[in-house]
């Protein structure tokens, strides 16, 4: 079998993998709503405390690397990255409070979009007009999911109906600029196992949210709604802390060998197990205007990724084509 279509297949299976847990993370969330218990901060607090514990590890290796690796400009993008992936975390979960699981995930799912034009500044990634038919097909789709929630909450405050959608909307462009971000750390410091990006967004986003949980009063309301409540759900937010857990412990691997705009697209197929559980499980209604839309926008990411994202010249090439080449006298 030809390398290209392996490489190819690897990149589906581990891609699915990746979706999997991350729409279990969603599930998780839902399951705790459905006690009207609506977490953002605690949760997400505890799962980067956890990315930091697994980080420690591997202490002695990431501060040999770090040492002889990281400058001031790298360290601007590990802060950077950590600080918009907590921010965007916290955004998605509060999202959930104020619409349904499933507009929340396919809109943030619109983070393969947003990447687009994120690699294309900072990681110099190149596209072609299947990935701007592809966009323009999304946009299509998110309109016909608004509308359908308009016609849906015409007696609701207009304030509540689109709080939701602003909030996954924001944790989308969080999303996408901490997987681009990611992209360029791993490119620039880790040549293994990418324990020197991760053990940055640990450390960093671990700081964060503590930050965040610790100066809101909000954080105690957060933590004792879940620590005071009926058992399953506390243990619906462990499941919620080791999934994400997992999830950013295996997408460095992913996001080493290919890129940050395909690791978007292929962790869409959560938004699909997100839907099959809201149907089967919550009992769901869904308008036919909305069923279309939420199709529409799975057409247009597949159309997007019809045509490869051709990637920019790393850091390491960029060196070795300045090196001149050695004559033999």
């Amino acid at each position: 079998m030809h390398p290209k279509i392996v490489d190819g297949i690897k990149a589906v299976l581990y891609g699915q993998v990746l979706s999997m847990i991350l729409s279990s993370t969603f599930i998780f969330t839902q399951m705790v709503n459905q006690g009207n218990i609506f977490p953002y901060i605690f949760p997400n607090e505890m799962m980067y405390h956890l990315l930091f514990l697994i980080c420690l590890l591997k202490a002695g290796y990431i501060i040999n690397l770090y040492k002889t690796k990281v400058n001031f400009t790298r360290s601007y993008y590990i802060v950077a990255m950590g600080t918009v992936d907590v921010l965007a975390n916290m955004a998605m979960l509060k999202s959930f409070e104020y619409t349904s699981g499933i507009s929340a995930v396919l809109i943030s799912s619109t983070s393969a979009i947003l990447a687009v034009p994120m690699s294309y500044y900072i990681l110099k990634s190149r596209y072609n007009r299947w990935h701007a038919i592809g966009v323009a097909i999304v946009m299509v789709g998110l309109v016909f999911i608004n509308w359908s929630k308009y016609d849906q909450n015409a007696g609701e405050d207009a304030s509540f109906k689109f709080t939701g959608s602003f909030l996954a909307a924001l944790a989308s462009l969080g999303f996408a600029a901490s997987s681009v971000i990611q992209t360029k750390v791993i490119e620039v410091i880790d040549e293994g196992y990418p324990w020197g990006a991760l053990s940055g967004f640990g450390t960093v986003s671990s700081i964060v949210a503590f930050i965040i949980a610790n100066l809101t009063p909000l954080h105690t309301e957060d933590r004792d709604l879940l620590l005071n409540s009926n058992s399953p759900y506390a243990w619906y937010i462990i499941g919620y802390i080791v999934a994400l857990a997992l999830f950013y412990v295996l997408s460095p691997l992913y996001l080493q060998k290919w890129s940050a705009v395909n690791f978007q697209m292929s962790i869409l197929t959560a938004d699909i197990g997100v839907y099959i559980f809201n149907i089967f499980y919550l009992k769901a209604s869904l308008t036919a205007l909305y069923t279309t839309g939420f199709f529409v926008v799975l057409i247009g990411m597949g159309v997007f990724n019809m045509a490869p994202v051709l990637a920019g010249e790393t850091e390491k090439e960029k060196v070795e084509d300045h090196i001149p080449p050695v004559t033999l006298k």
